[in-house]
């Protein structure tokens, strides 16, 4: 039985991770991962059988150097990058860009909205090949900087501002010209002034080939994920080496607020009083997981399918952007 997979993600910080937890980004510390309930039962997504989307929602970060301030304008350079089994050590990355407007989030930080569909209906198996992995690399340029962008980064932001990967990966990576094109952004990126990058973002996903040993292990599974980062504004940031003693939630509408409660050794988290939660200073990352059957994605009746939608839904995420084949 195949499946279908989305992914919804919403940044909110500059990391390295995997399930389990986030490396250290230059200058920035490391990160974990924390589940937030979302009201629908994760499920052990399957590298062999499963498609997938995702979106791209925005990202929420501290105020940088005067240009991550509110109503700038500021562009996002995202890479996402794809591992086959058989070459782990081997990742085809597809540049693609686009741009949003800072708002105000709460003092110290700003937030970044937008929607960027970065893979649509991508077949984790075809053929021989599997994707075992991928990752998702993300810089945020100032587009009112010293130095402005530079003549590659404007046609990619030109040619890529609506389309995600290609659904083929390997075979048509040549139409892409991909080493060139990577290395033009390389170069270009790193002519721009450093007070005017953010940089930057990979988050590491591994796929179980038999969708079955999720638990316990670094696979992913569907479900709410916040990616808890080291630094934030002051306040009430949560030591990474401390996120067990706390019990964890989340606004997930009209924004992604995260929210945490100490907890005692075994405590169920429902026992939690509504005046011990409080909102986490730290800056953090949302992403949202769905799998479903292909047999059944277009059946309406399909539990796999409303439950997919629910969560898009708890999201605040249309189905046209979440599910847009369905």
């Amino acid at each position: 039985m195949k499946s279908i997979v989305t992914l919804t993600l919403c940044l909110t910080a500059t990391f390295h991770c995997t399930s389990v937890q986030c490396a250290s980004a230059p200058g920035l510390g490391g990160a974990k991962i924390v589940r937030v309930a979302d009201g629908q039962e994760p499920r052990c997504i399957n590298g062999s059988t499963d498609r997938i989307w995702l979106i791209l929602r925005g990202l929420v970060i501290e105020k940088r150097q005067g240009w991550l301030t509110k109503d700038k304008t500021v562009s996002i350079l995202l890479r996402p990058s794809l591992r086959s089994e058989a070459d782990q050590n081997k990742s085809t990355t597809f540049p693609l860009m686009t741009e949003a407007t800072v708002e105000d989030y709460a003092t110290g930080q700003v937030a970044v909205p937008f929607e960027k569909l970065v893979i649509g209906g991508l077949e984790l198996k075809q053929d021989a090949v599997r994707y075992a992995g991928m990752e998702l690399e993300l810089t945020i340029l100032n587009q009112r900087g010293k130095r402005p962008l530079g003549m590659g980064l404007e046609v990619l932001a030109e040619v890529t501002r609506t389309l995600p990967i290609p659904a083929s990966p390997l075979k048509d990576a040549g139409t892409y010209l991909l080493d060139y094109t990577n290395k033009v952004v390389d170069a270009e990126v790193k002519k721009q002034d450093p007070r005017d990058v953010a940089r930057s973002a990979v988050i590491t996903f591994e796929f179980d080939p038999s969708g079955k040993h999720c638990t316990g292990t670094t696979f992913e599974q569907t479900g709410t994920i916040a990616v808890l980062y080291a630094q934030g504004k002051p306040g009430h940031l949560v030591p990474l080496d401390k996120i067990d003693s706390y019990c964890w939630d989340a606004k997930l509408v009209p924004s992604f607020v995260l929210n945490a409660a100490p907890k005692a050794v075994n405590q169920d988290c429902k026992s939690i009083k509504q005046e011990d939660w409080f909102q986490v200073t730290n800056n953090y990352s949302a992403l949202v997981l769905n799998a479903l059957p292909v047999e059944k994605a277009m059946e309406e009746s399909s539990p796999e399918l409303s439950e997919a939608q629910k969560r898009c839904e708890a999201n605040g995420i249309a189905r046209e952007a979440c599910l847009p084949e369905y």
